[in-house]
This record gives structure tokens, sequence and C-alpha cells, in this order.
């Protein structure tokens, strides 16, 4: 556990050690937090969050280690005040799904055009991006 915290096993063994240890080991579940806040997260990893008495991080490592439970609760309760504007908090985005979404038109008036279609316009399908996972 300490070598994986550390950074010293390969991302690619990181995938399949769960699944050979969790009997073995007796693994429980992280609690971890959103130094945002319930529902947002990061959107600048890059930006040094310092706090008096801390050594200065970058919101992307502070983000991964609320993620991961390293930060004690009272840290998670009040940093979400204090990284909004600097770590650029946002909303996380809304799930994409497999099928497109499409906008009905409402009945409102519209002015006439000059050369009207000649009939009912069937919009183009909306291609629908994947975002990439966070690391855990």
């Amino acid at each position: 556990e300490a070598e994986g915290e550390q950074g010293l096993i390969d991302e690619d063994f990181c995938d399949i050690l769960p699944a050979i240890t969790e009997g073995v080991c007796d693994c429980q579940p992280i609690e971890g937090c959103s130094i945002c806040g319930e529902g947002k997260e990061v959107n600048d990893p890059a930006a040094i969050f310092a706090f008096p008495g801390s050594a200065p991080i970058t919101c992307g490592d502070l983000e991964d280690e609320g993620e991961q439970g390293l930060l004690d609760e009272d840290q998670c309760e009040f940093l979400p005040g204090i990284t909004e504007a600097v770590c650029d908090c946002q909303p996380m985005d809304t799930p994409v799904t497999d099928t497109p979404v499409f906008v009905v038109p409402t009945d409102a008036p519209v002015q006439p055009t000059e050369k009207p279609t000649p009939g009912p316009v069937t919009p183009p399908p909306v291609e629908i991006v994947t975002p990439a996972p966070t690391p855990a």
C-alpha cells in the first residue's frame, strides 16, 4: 500500500492489483472528498494553492489527495470555500449518453425568410465526446 501511495508501482500494474489483493488485504473503500465541494471539480490543475503554514501545492495534486482520502474531514469541509477561485472550480460535466440528443423546435412564431425551405429540415446528428477519465 505504501509503495502505491509513493508512486513506486507501475501504473499498468495498479489496474490489476485490486482484483488480486482485495480478499487477502481486506481492502476498504476510500472515503475521499472534493476540494471544490460536492458536484464540482478543479478546472485549473496547474494553479498553485498556498495556505499559510503549508507547502504550496498544485490544485491537481490537492484534488488527487482529496479524492484518495488523504485529507482529514476538517480540510474537506473548509477547502471548497478557499479553493474555488484559485483552482477555478467548475460544476462537473453532465454524463454523456450514447444516444444523440436532438432539440425539438418550439411553436413560437418566427419571421418568414425570403426563400422558405420546401419542408422540415432534420438537424445533423450531434457528435458526443466522452471525457477522458480522471485518475483516481
